[in-house]
């Protein structure tokens, strides 16, 4: 399976100072076939199929024009060659100075169209309790994509669903992992203020 990660990734966002957890509440019980998977620094975890042709989990760091990044992915592809991907992301350096979480969202949906084929106009998508973004991405290569992102202060969330068949962008599987993410700690990712207003922490 070849992991999507969007290029906006390396423009945006501040570290995640991530203590223990005081937050005692526990995620939903997992559907039928499907599992919880936890991300390595115990932040946040989410749901994954079961059954699949493929899965796994990949980290990786850079720096580069000021940014360090940090990126965990998890992924999975199923039988009907249907690929989910998560990505957590977090970010310092100085090329964080002055952006906003507006910002962050438009840069990411620019750098989505900047790869080809068309972008829908973002929608509020309902994830962790909190407010997201979902857009629509049909790719130059005519593949289908539905990505929702939930931006903090201090980390990014994408969570992707690719197919050659739009109906599976929207069924009962993709919604139950696109729905699934589940905050472990408070300061996992701070309730985004009006899209303009609040700032990430360059460090």
């Amino acid at each position: 399976m070849k992991v999507r990660m969007f290029a906006p990734l390396f423009v945006l966002l501040s570290a995640l100072a991530v203590t223990a957890a005081d937050d005692p509440k526990m995620p939903p019980k997992a559907p039928d076939g499907w599992k919880y998977v936890e991300s390595k620094d115990k932040a946040y975890q989410i749901l994954m199929p079961t059954t699949t042709t493929r899965s796994g989990t990949r980290t990786s760091t850079s720096n580069r024009g000021g940014l360090s990044l940090k990126q965990q992915i998890n992924y999975a592809t199923l039988a009907d060659g249907t690929q989910f991907s998560a990505t957590a992301a977090t970010m310092s350096g100085a090329a964080l100075k002055g952006l906003t979480i507006g910002d962050v969202y438009k840069k990411m949906f620019e750098g989505m169209a900047a790869d080809g084929g068309t972008v829908s106009e973002p929608k509020e998508f309902e994830i962790a309790g909190r407010k997201g973004k979902e857009v629509f991405h049909t790719a130059k290569d005519k593949s289908e994509e539905r990505l929702v992102l939930l931006v903090g202060k201090n980390r990014i969330y994408e969570m992707l669903v690719v197919s050659k068949d739009k109906t599976k962008l929207t069924d009962e599987t993709a919604n139950t992992f696109l729905k699934s993410l589940f905050l472990n700690v408070k300061d996992a990712t701070a309730p985004a203020e009006k899209d303009g207003e609040k700032k990430p922490e360059a460090k």
